[in-house]
């Protein structure tokens, strides 16, 4: 049974038969109607035990008193509690309500209280003997300190209030009384935040954080906020109104650290209030998150000869930059040169912010030799201290013409396909310093120089010789490349392209054979033959053509190279003749456009067969005795040859 926190209406008895866990205990006083309702249901308990009674008995005090009213209510200081905080209670002792019907008497009466952390807490009583409609308040009997292992799972603290006493109802006395137990919600506010940032580049870069604020109390916070404590002050990141159990909100921003040197640490704190509470309380919860500015600081120098070369003992201007490469300012930044001494100083800067870049010149006198070469330090520090240094190293030239020519002449006769060509040339220093590691190649010569010297001095002349086969072609090309280096390291190279002719022979010879069986008159007669390439040079466009074989070619080849022969055959029809002469005519052009020829003449038999018939034919009328007796006949040719001077004797005509 829940009850306030005040005590009971004046003349009004509320027996205690239980209490019920779990609930609230509220602020506010007991209004009437609920004592009425209360009281009107302990009225119809006391007939009910009226009407159940059994008879009187002589021991009854006072005489006739039906049950026990002994009873107890517990009241509590507060409807809702925090952890820490302080909890009193006070309890009303009662027997009966003193309407209806009379309670029996309780004597030596005990009464105590069980506080949410189990330790049983006696009270003290102004009077242990209570007579039908006797109560007394006791206020603010026990105190507790509200523990966060003493919490139910239903977020309360739980009390209970017991008394007891001897009831003098029967022929034996009987223990009797009553329990109230009272549960008070317990406030858990609650707040947490966390928080991550992601660093920034370069001095001036901005730090972004975002997180996460979290209520993970049981009651909803109001006026939440989260400040950001950076930079020697605090910022406000966000306010939220209301955040309910459980609820989670997001907030963002950023800042720029003050010292950019160093890890910058941001403190994010949140703070919420349980507004809707007894006594408001609030909470706050703070997450570190520390990120840092990556700084690189960077230096570049650099030096640049001057545009004309000078000569040995005039002043030598070179120019030049320095850079700040990195992402921080640098400070006192110094150029120095190692010409024409350690150290020298060249230029001087108070500070360069990143990405700027400056310009100086500086001077001396060039030395005598073929170039300078100087060594340009520049150093400087970040504004963190952190030290930086960079070189450029550059080599002037000095005015020198370092030259070299090279000569390459042909054989007085020149050689064969195959034979050996043997070249002549020469190699000159045609500049104004002396020449180191002179060599001369030709890449017709392989890789083994025809001329090799350690130096050539100015205007100095040597000759050279040199051979390699030559090509079976016209001519033969090759380049000699003469190569060198200066005293002061300067390379050199010069060429000479000679065309060489070749002694070419070419030259063609054609075969032709007939065939081994004599062909017929008016039969085929296939002969055969070969072309040969019998001089020293390629031919193209070689072609054989037979004068009996018509204007189509009986052999063609697109190459033939020297030496090399190919054969062919050819037919034409045999001429009804004894034999039959033909003429086959080989052409060609040599790859260096000479035209060739040659022909082969040969007669081939033919195959004859002459035969001839002859018939005879008396006259259809036979002539007289002494007449003229005429006759007639054929001669023919029955062979496959002509027949020449065909004559017919008839052994009575005479000779004729």
């Amino acid at each position: 049974m829940n009850t306030s926190n005040q005590p009971p209406l004046p003349g009004v008895i509320v027996p205690a038969f239980g209490h019920s866990p779990g609930g609230k205990t509220s602020a506010s006083a007991l209004k009437p109607s609920g004592w009425r309702i209360l009281w009107l249901v302990m009225l119809a308990g006391l007939w009910f035990g009226l009407a159940n009674a059994p008879a009187a008995r002589a021991d009854q005090n006072p005489p006739g008193c039906t049950g026990s009213g002994l009873g107890i209510l517990l009241y509590t200081s507060a409807s809702d509690v925090h952890i820490g905080d302080t909890l009193t209670y006070s309890v009303t002792v009662f027997n009966g309500t003193g309407v209806g019907p009379v309670v029996c008497n309780a004597t030596s009466i005990t009464a105590f209280i069980i506080t949410p952390d189990g330790i049983s807490h006696p009270i003290s009583l102004v009077r242990t003997n209570l007579s039908n409609g006797q109560s007394d308040y006791y206020p603010n009997v026990v105190s507790y300190v509200v523990r966060a292992q003493d919490i139910l799972p239903n977020n309360t603290v739980a009390s209970t209030a017991t008394d007891s006493g001897v009831i003098h109802q029967n022929t034996t006395d009987s223990e009797g009384g009553g329990n109230q137990g009272v549960n008070t919600q317990v406030s858990l506010p609650c707040i947490g935040i966390a928080a991550q940032c992601s660093g920034s580049t370069g001095e001036n870069g901005v730090i972004n954080f975002s997180g996460t604020v979290t209520n993970c109390g049981n009651d909803t916070l109001v006026n939440v906020t989260v400040t950001n404590f950076v930079n020697g002050g605090q910022f406000p990141v966000t306010f939220i109104t209301n955040l309910l159990s459980g609820q989670v909100a997001s907030f963002s921003g950023s800042y720029v650290p003050l010292n950019p040197c160093s890890p910058s640490m941001a403190t994010l704190v949140a703070a919420g209030t349980d507004q809707y509470t007894a006594a408001p309380r609030t909470v706050t919860s703070s997450a570190n998150t520390t990120c840092s500015d990556a700084l690189t600081p960077g230096i570049l120098v650099t030096k640049t000869c001057p545009a004309l070369p000078v000569a040995p003992g005039q002043l030598l201007t070179f120019s030049g930059s320095v850079s700040n490469t990195g992402n921080v300012t640098l400070t006192g930044i110094i150029v120095v040169n190692n010409q024409p001494a350690p150290n020298t100083a060249v230029f001087t800067q108070a500070s360069l912010a990143p990405g700027a870049v400056v310009y100086f010149t500086g001077s001396y006198l060039a030395p005598t030799n073929c170039s300078v070469t100087d060594t340009l330090t520049a150093s400087a520090a970040s504004t963190c201290g952190v030290p930086v240094t960079n070189t450029a190293t550059a080599t002037c030239p000095i005015v020198t013409t370092p030259l070299i020519s090279v000569i390459q002449n042909c054989p007085v006769n020149p050689a064969a396909p195959g034979g050996l060509l043997t070249y002549s040339g020469s190699v000159s220093n045609a500049g104004n310093i002396t020449l180191t590691n002179v060599v001369v190649l030709n890449n017709l010569s392989g890789a083994t120089p025809v001329l090799t010297v350690a130096a050539l001095a100015p205007s100095a002349v040597v000759n050279f010789t040199g051979s390699y086969l030559a090509p079976t072609n016209c001519l033969t090309i090759s380049t000699a490349t003469a190569t060198g280096e200066s005293t002061c390291g300067v390379s050199v190279t010069n060429t000479a392209t000679t065309s060489c002719g070749i002694n070419t022979t070419p030259a063609l010879k054609v075969t032709q054979n007939c065939p081994v069986v004599p062909a017929v008159p008016g039969g085929l007669l296939t002969y055969s033959g070969t072309v040969t390439n019998t001089g020293n040079i390629t031919l193209t466009n070689v072609v054989v053509l037979n004068n009996l074989s018509g204007a189509t070619p009986i052999f063609t080849a697109v190459t033939l190279a020297p030496g090399v022969g190919a054969g062919f055959t050819g037919s034409y029809v045999a001429p009804a003749n004894c034999s039959a002469t033909s003429i086959s005519t080989a052409t060609g052009v040599s790859v260096c456009g000479v035209a060739v020829t040659n022909a082969v003449t040969s007669t081939c038999a033919i195959n004859t067969a002459p035969l001839m018939a002859i018939t005879q034919s008396c006259p259809a009328i036979p002539a007289a005795p002494g007449g003229l007796l005429t006759y007639s006949g054929t001669v023919t040719n029955l062979g496959n040859i002509t027949l020449t001077n065909v004559v017919v004797l008839n052994n009575q005509s005479g000779a004729t």
